[in-house]
């Protein structure tokens, strides 16, 4: 049966990882999976947060992980994760089960249209009917290998085969069924497009009349890629901005060249002498709303953007050149071909400029002192190590981490869903991040984020590494208190902030976590390095005064 060769193909070209929600339809699919003793199996019992789980799986592996679920919502369930997958070109296969097409159409129980589902988030959708309608297992077979070819090809992304089934179901065991391990490995990822020369040449002309160069470092997916960006800066002697996710954020002396950029090229009123007059993009998109904001409305030079296996998207809209291609092909090409250059006139020591900031942070990080948004930040990057990895929510956490998380200990490992940025599904995330990269997993979210995807705690019952989840509660929407709408005293605190009384340590007493609380930068310290000796999962809220808060980011300074 065709169930049967779709996951024994699978798994015979590595696809291990299969995350399963329970239902009636997709039983065939179930139990080819439940009975592959190379199957690596999580059950999730909701969709939406099974496939966040794949999510962060892809985030740590680069590599696919199996969505398996029944018929009618339960698909629809997989679209938030699928669109963040996409837009963040993460691999991903959704084995959707599905009606026969007699009960389509006729008001059938659990029935609704599931062609093209995921509309243009879906790199590529395969409907397979019936097995009754003579359809042989060569149509099993390529839909896997056109299903891999996409999810894996130059701009990775996820894949939907909705598999129809007809009742009643085959459930005796297959009595052929492999009970050797793979033996092939799927491709983390496969090589890009071939390096379009023209647009090469283009770029290394541009680059080649730069004054006052910079390197933006976004979101790079891979240590190839992050090698490349690392040898390419050297080889330019510009300085890089680099973000959260880009695995460089941290390093010496990037971390001192985003300090002294962050005070020249987004203070208001910069001299345009003061500002680049090339960039070239490296990887994916960037945190920080501010140089975005520079970029858009202050910046009048050229933009090159290679974006390597990410998306190629603007939302500078300053973009003059694109070039596709594998990255770190592209940057050994730009190396090697680009000539000689002098070095970047915004490359200025950028040591003081971050002895100043972590001056600021010192101060506001005594041990007695209320938490602040910032010295989380700080404090958090100081007493990581790389043992672990590090998910961040989106909202205020990525935003502040991106600002103030800058102390060499913070891991070269670090998640967040900015493909499309919501802030659901962040749990299930680093669940799934943490067992792809094998190791335990810190993951920092505002209280809302992590409200919002309490029901991914039930992963944890199987999750092999510890997870802690720091959880940073300022009583609602803390993102709000930086944009004009708090200004409207009338609907800010009830439409906006949206102020809620939920008790954490119930909530972790609930799903048999471990609990503690700090409101002081002394107390957070003690509690965190207490839960990342425990091999036990838990819940560390840190309690924010939002007015303590917003004046913090005044005193130090700098827009999150």
């Amino acid at each position: 049966m065709y169930h049967d060769t779709i996951i024994n193909e699978l798994i015979r070209r590595g696809v291990t990882y299969f995350v399963i929600s329970p239902g009636s339809r997709s039983t065939p699919l179930t139990l080819a999976v439940a009975r592959h003793p190379a199957a690596h199996t999580v059950i999730a019992y909701d969709e939406r947060g099974g496939a966040y789980h794949a999510v962060g799986y892809a985030r740590a592996t680069g590599r696919p992980a199996v969505l398996i679920c029944t018929s009618g919502t339960a698909a629809a369930n997989y679209l938030p994760a699928i669109a963040e997958a996409s837009n963040d070109a993460l691999p991903l296969i959704a084995l959707t089960a599905d009606r026969p097409p007699e009960l389509h159409d006729i008001g059938a129980n659990q029935t609704m249209d599931q062609q093209n589902l995921y509309g243009s988030f879906a790199r590529q959708f395969i409907n397979l009917p019936p097995q009754e309608a003579d359809l042989p297992d060569s149509a099993a077979l390529e839909a896997v290998t056109t299903a891999l070819d996409r999810c894996l090809g130059p701009l990775p992304g996820p894949v939907h085969i909705n598999c129809m089934f007809r009742e009643p179901f085959d459930l005796a065991a297959t009595p052929d069924a492999p009970a050797a391990p793979p033996t092939e490995r799927v491709a983390a990822s496969v090589s890009g497009p071939a390096v379009d020369e023209a647009a090469l040449s283009a770029a290394l002309d541009a680059m080649a009349g730069a004054q006052r160069g910079m390197v933006v470092a976004g979101y790079l997916p891979s240590e190839a890629d992050r090698r490349a960006v690392v040898a390419l800066a050297d080889t330019l002697g510009w300085p890089v901005w680099a973000d959260i996710r880009s695995g460089l954020h941290n390093l010496s002396p990037f971390v001192s060249d985003l300090c002294a950029l962050r005070e020249r090229l987004t203070r208001p009123g910069a001299a345009p002498a003061s500002l680049p007059d090339c960039v070239i993009h490296l990887g994916g998109n960037v945190v920080s709303k501010p140089l975005v904001d520079m970029m858009r409305s202050r910046f009048n030079g050229t933009y090159v953007k290679l974006p390597g296996t990410t998306r190629s998207v603007d939302p500078t809209t300053k973009c003059s050149l694109s070039v596709a291609g594998d990255l770190a092909l592209l940057c050994a090409a730009i190396a090697q071909r680009g000539g000689d250059r002098r070095t970047s006139a915004l490359a200025v020591n950028g040591v003081e400029a971050f002895d100043r900031l972590q001056k600021r942070l010192y101060e506001a990080a005594q041990p007695d002192a209320r938490l602040t948004e910032p010295t989380i930040a700080s404090l958090l990057s100081r007493d990581l190590s790389d043992d672990v990895g590090l998910v961040i929510g989106n909202s205020m956490p990525v935003r502040f981490c991106d600002r103030f998380a800058l102390y060499p200990q913070l891991p070269a490992r670090v998640a967040a869903n900015r493909g499309v940025s919501g802030i659901d599904g962040t749990i299930a995330t680093a669940i799934g991040f943490s067992a792809g990269l094998d190791r335990p997993v810190v993951c920092v979210l505002g209280d809302l984020t992590f409200i919002h995807d309490m029901s991914s705690l039930t992963q944890l019952v199987t999750a092999p590494h510890p997870l802690l989840f720091v959880v940073v509660n300022n009583r609602g929407g803390g993102i709000f208190h930086h944009l004009p709408i708090a200004q409207q005293s009338d609907v800010f605190e009830p439409f906006f902030v949206t102020p809620h009384t939920y008790n954490f340590e119930a909530i972790a007493r609930q799903f048999a976590l471990a609990y503690s609380r700090a409101e002081t930068n002394g107390a957070f310290i003690e509690q965190l390095e207490a839960a990342l000796a425990s091999p036990a999962h838990a819940v560390l809220e840190l309690t924010v005064d939002q007015d303590a808060n917003m004046k913090a980011y005044r005193d130090i300074g700098g827009q999150p």
